[in-house]
């Protein structure tokens, strides 16, 4: 395991740059929105190929402004803080194959 940093990193693979993201704050209305906010924040130049947020124990995929984003889900299942926040969490992760032609 290799520590990235606390709360965002870039790792490439293969020439594919991938945004790990650790957001703060609460789950917000629509399972997209963080993940839309967060692309629409990012410079053209800047953007990774991949973005994945985590901290929020939802699993979700959508493809905006030429990057794939991905909620990373979660391995916890419901606690009772989760349930007071109104979170009810998805189990599990992802496996993803890179085609490097379909992402460049």
């Amino acid at each position: 395991m290799v520590y990235l940093g606390q709360y965002q990193a870039d790792v490439v693979l293969g020439g594919v740059k991938i945004r790990l993201v650790h957001p703060d704050g609460g789950m917000p209305y629509a399972l997209s929105y963080r993940g839309q906010k967060l692309a629409e924040h990012i410079p053209s130049g800047k953007k990774p190929h991949i973005l994945v947020l985590g901290h929020l124990h939802t699993a979700y995929y959508f493809h905006y402004r030429l990057m794939h984003i991905i909620g990373a889900g979660s391995f916890e299942g419901q606690t009772s803080f989760l349930l007071r926040k109104g979170i009810n969490p998805n189990i599990g992760g992802w496996i993803i194959k890179i085609d490097r032609k379909s992402v460049v």
